[in-house]
């Protein structure tokens, strides 16, 4: 017999009921499927439902503490200007930086020679002013940062004033820290 004691068996359904045999084989083929759906589930099957849930969780929570995309891309952007401003300060001789302008949220290279600071072009930029307004992103701590003619950072125009500085870039509650390490200018 394929149930169980407390379940009603094909041998009661007959002598209870006056049945046919259609009526009976119908019986005793249900019986038998629901024999077979009773079984549960095996341990390797639910090992890898385990898995799968763990591993959705474990890619859901790491992609909702990622910094935004946006904002890791124009953090490694400044780093590399401010490292070609360094480049360029060591290589002519004269002190290069960046500026930030917070009312229109752009920032420029600029040289200082001789008294007089100019604004340069950063390569593979089509304007002077390098506009992140669109972005949503807004820094804070960036005003000035040069590099005098030995590539130690500078937190004035003239290149006087040594200094390393650390300054932020904020998107949509997240934030990424920029550093110029002090006397070395040591960008990581």
């Amino acid at each position: 017999m394929l149930l169980e004691k407390n379940t009603i068996s094909y041998e009661m359904v007959v002598k209870k009921y006056q049945t046919t045999p259609k009526q009976r084989r119908i019986i005793r083929d249900t019986e038998k499927h629901i024999a077979i759906d009773c079984r549960g589930l095996t341990l390797i099957e639910v090992i890898a439902v385990l898995f799968i849930i763990g591993l959705t969780g474990a890619i859901v929570v790491s992609r909702s503490f990622q910094d935004p995309i946006e904002l890791m891309a124009r953090a490694e952007t400044i780093k590399a200007h401010l490292r070609y401003a360094q480049a360029r300060a060591i290589n002519t001789d004269s002190v290069w930086g960046l500026r930030y302008d917070s009312p229109g949220n752009t920032y420029r290279l600029f040289q200082y020679e001789s008294g007089v600071e100019k604004t340069m072009r950063l390569p593979g930029e089509e304007q002077d002013l390098i506009d992140f307004s669109e972005e949503k992103i807004i820094p804070t701590g960036f005003v000035v940062i040069s590099f005098d003619v030995w590539g130690r950072p500078c937190t004035d125009v003239a290149g006087v004033m040594r200094g390393g500085s650390t300054f932020s870039l904020n998107s949509e509650g997240k934030s990424i820290n920029i550093t110029v390490t002090e006397e070395t200018g040591f960008i990581p």
